[in-house]
């Protein structure tokens, strides 16, 4: 990543004021949004920038809550996309985000695993990509629950991963009855997985 200089600054802000009649309350809903996507992840978000690469774009850097490792991400848009579509910017750049995680998740499975080789990434992924599936359902209503769902999913991820980790190590599976909707695979799979190395859990 490299500084965008003062000139292209200029040209990016000029840009993007001539698409709307108010550039800041624009800018601030814009990064709002932004901010309420990223709360639920470990992360910060810088928001939107124009100091980067010489374009508009979204820079955050991105923190696994177990294994610490740091990621910067700077994801390139347009002036028209933030001012007249931020919904599919921030689809986009959680999409990315939650790539990332499941790069991080992989580079350090060591991490993620038991030393007898279980893993619930492949799981988390498989609950992920069936709710966003249905996300593309011609039905509204299914899109809607499914919506609100993957909302759910994602403010609730690093809180299920914590209690799935510790149900693994032994404590107790009841630890996983309230994310059984929300990540349905991954409990049976844990469930599963604990039943044949502890016969009656």
């Amino acid at each position: 990543m490299k500084r965008t200089t003062k000139r292209n600054v200029d040209r990016l802000y000029k840009e993007a004021t001539a698409l709307t009649n108010d550039f800041s309350a624009t800018f601030e809903q814009a990064n709002l949004r932004l901010k309420n996507a990223f709360e639920s992840h470990d992360a910060h978000i810088f928001g939107l920038t124009p100091y980067i690469n010489n374009t508009w774009g979204v820079f955050f850097t991105l923190r696994h809550s177990k294994i610490g490792s740091i990621c910067e991400q700077f994801v390139e848009v347009t002036a028209t996309e933030w001012v007249m579509s931020i919904e599919s910017v921030v689809e986009r750049v959680m999409n990315i985000a939650e790539c990332t995680i499941n790069k991080i998740r992989t580079e350090n499975q060591k991490q993620d695993e038991l030393t007898i080789g279980f893993s619930i990434a492949p799981n988390i992924k498989n609950d992920f990509d069936r709710v966003k599936k249905l996300t593309r359902n011609e039905d509204s209503t299914i899109v809607s629950d499914a919506e609100k769902l993957l909302r759910r999913m994602r403010q609730t991820i690093f809180d299920f991963e914590a209690a799935a980790d510790q149900a693994i190590e032994g404590q107790s599976l009841s630890l996983l009855d309230e994310y059984h909707l929300l990540f349905p695979s991954t409990c049976k799979a844990i469930i599963a997985f604990m039943s044949k190395i502890e016969p009656g859990a």
